[in-house]
């Protein structure tokens, strides 16, 4: 079956704006999951790069291939930089910009512009490595039991050895006659796979910080409940989980510090001293 370049185009950038609007609307009913924002803004970069890669031919090449291309991998580090904040980890910008920097870069020199193969490979490889970035981050902290975190590392995983496929087959490929859009090397990338896999990511994104949540107020209700000896095992699990989680949270400002860490510690206290001698009525 023969897809239309076009049209494929446009029903993928509808799907990265619609996906980015619906993490940032998840994220406006709980602006503590900054991880979200962070996930949005990377949909909605790939529609803006989707947008310049279907204006080749009609603007110069630094414009839909150099300035595309590189706004592409710049969603690819927003999304390593909400893995990181969904961790509890600083994002660092300095090592997200260097896959950009090396693009921009390398479409400065004339051997690099006149390759087709030689920007297909290095494309795949700056995508490879945010992706794999991005399920490093989430496989190193899966001490938090997470369901949704697995199928996410997988996916993340298998999508990487998708760009790594690609790249020795594009130049194989023979693209369609006057078809300047599937010369541009990087139409692979908004493949039926690809679509498919913006789709799964943004939900199992959404459904590892609804897992969280729930986990969390599960946690602080068992705590806040009954004495500890009516507490089941996975109940006093949760609650060690949720105190560990709180524990280890820092705010991601150049600031650093805690705030309300007093305010929590009494909080904890409390509701320790309720859990041993019970809640007195009407408190």
């Amino acid at each position: 079956m023969d897809l239309d370049a076009n049209t494929f185009l446009m029903v993928t950038m509808q799907v990265e704006v619609i996906l980015g609007l619906l993490l940032f609307f998840v994220w406006a009913q709980n602006f503590s999951k900054r991880a979200l924002a962070w996930w949005g803004c990377a949909h909605l970069l790939r529609a803006v790069s989707i947008i310049l890669l279907g204006m080749h031919g009609s603007v110069p090449d630094s414009l839909s291939i150099d300035f595309g291309n590189a706004v592409l991998f710049a969603s690819f580090a927003l999304t390593w930089s909400g893995a990181r904040v969904f961790d509890l980890r600083a994002p660092e910008a300095s090592l997200s910009l260097i896959g950009v920097a090396i693009w921009l870069a390398a479409c400065r020199l004339q051997v690099f512009a006149a390759a087709p193969e030689l920007r297909m490979l290095l494309g795949a490889g700056i995508a490879t490595t945010y992706t794999w970035l991005t399920a490093y981050e989430f496989w190193r902290s899966r001490d938090e039991e997470l369901v949704s975190r697995w199928p996410a590392i997988l996916l993340l995983f298998s999508h990487s050895a998708m760009f790594l496929l690609r790249a020795p087959i594009g130049p194989l490929a023979q693209p369609p006659s006057g078809n300047r859009l599937a010369m541009s090397g990087w139409l692979e990338l908004l493949s039926l796979e690809g679509l498919l896999f913006t789709i799964s990511i943004a939900f199992i994104l959404l459904a590892m910080a609804k897992e969280r949540t729930e986990d969390h107020h599960r946690a602080a209700a068992i705590t806040d409940g009954a004495a500890e000896r009516g507490r089941s095992p996975a109940g006093r699990g949760a609650a060690v989980r949720h105190r560990q989680f709180q524990d280890r949270q820092r705010p991601v400002w150049p600031c650093g510090g805690r705030p309300h860490a007093a305010t929590l510690r009494r909080y904890r206290e409390g509701a320790d001293r309720r859990g041993r001698h019970g809640r007195p009525l009407g408190r």
